[in-house]
């Protein structure tokens, strides 16, 4: 199966003699990018195997590019800032959503559902279970559960996510690749997302966020740095920065929705007063490694018909 074999690749970048090639590639595709286009067919393929500097020099071209001729208000603050208030839901869409989820009796007990290989031991439990448990503090829905919310799709088109996607994306073919709704809850526990961080997923990407609850500073938002999407790589940066300056949190009442570029320097909130649900919906215009390293690919199907 093409979809594991990647998944292994991926798994070795890091191996010694596998890094030094895939460094010297990314070295020579960051040093040709300015006559390559968004959409380069190798690059594309490439990009799944990048350390994060091919994804720097990318989104930098992209924010140019916008900067210099975009008339959508969303896209222009989103290109400037990292993120974008989109609006909010109505009552009767936010209870069908928010309802859907909270009647499901089971969940994974991770950030993102965790498949393991036949044999192994199950990672979903009760959804009781889950929320009594103190050392559990982040559960999520694979996204087969997510799809069949029955109004998520017509959301995506109300407050036309694929087009506002597809203008930032600089590109008609962005896809939705990722959907993860997660159930956060106060715990012991202290998880990676915490710490100051950029998701190396793509190099043209960009997330919505659906609150199903009220999330604000001292409930689960997310924070970020504004702007920082366009800065240049440094691994060593969400070690560094100081982590309460200058962060922006994404604050919004129960049914707000937002638009982020997770390439920003972003990180997860652990200060909880009620168990906080939202839903994660990722777009792509090139192959993505989460789709491979989250196991996305067992939802091909579904994640085809949300597309379509």
């Amino acid at each position: 199966m093409m979809e594991t074999l990647i998944e292994k690749i991926i798994l070795k970048r890091k191996s010694f003699v596998i890094k030094e090639i895939f460094d010297l590639f990314e070295f020579i595709f960051c040093k040709l990018e300015r006559f390559c286009s968004l959409e380069n067919k190798i690059v594309g393929f490439f990009q799944i195997f990048t350390n994060g500097k091919l994804i720097a020099a990318y989104r930098r071209k992209k924010y140019t590019i916008l900067k210099n001729k975009s008339n959508s208000k969303i896209v222009n603050e989103l290109n400037k800032n990292s993120f974008c208030y989109l609006g909010k839901l109505d009552k009767s869409e936010l209870d069908i959503g928010r309802n859907f989820f909270f009647n499901q009796k089971t969940i994974f007990n991770s950030h993102v559902p965790f498949f393991f290989k036949k044999g192994e031991r199950e990672s979903k439990i009760d959804t009781s279970e889950f929320l009594k448990d103190e050392k559990s503090s982040y559960g999520s829905f694979d996204i087969r559960t997510s799809v069949e919310c029955p109004n998520l799709k017509q959301i995506c088109k109300k407050y036309k996510f694929k087009e506002i996607a597809e203008e930032y994306l600089i590109s008609k073919k962005a896809d939705v690749f990722s959907i993860n709704t997660m159930l956060t809850k106060s715990s012991n526990s202290k998880h990676d997302v915490l710490n100051l961080h950029r998701d190396t997923d793509s190099i043209n990407s960009v997330a919505f966020f659906i609150y199903w609850t009220t999330t604000n500073q001292n409930n689960g938002s997310t924070s970020l740095i504004p702007g920082s999407h366009i800065y240049n790589f440094d691994r060593k940066f969400g070690k560094i920065y100081e982590p309460n300056y200058c962060l922006k949190h994404l604050e919004g009442d129960e049914g707000s929705i937002y638009a982020l570029d997770a390439w920003s320097y972003h990180r997860g909130n652990n200060k909880l007063t009620n168990p906080r649900l939202a839903t994660w919906i990722r777009y792509s215009s090139v192959p993505s490694g989460n789709y491979y390293l989250d196991r996305n690919y067992l939802f091909k199907k579904e994640l085809s018909d949300f597309n379509s």
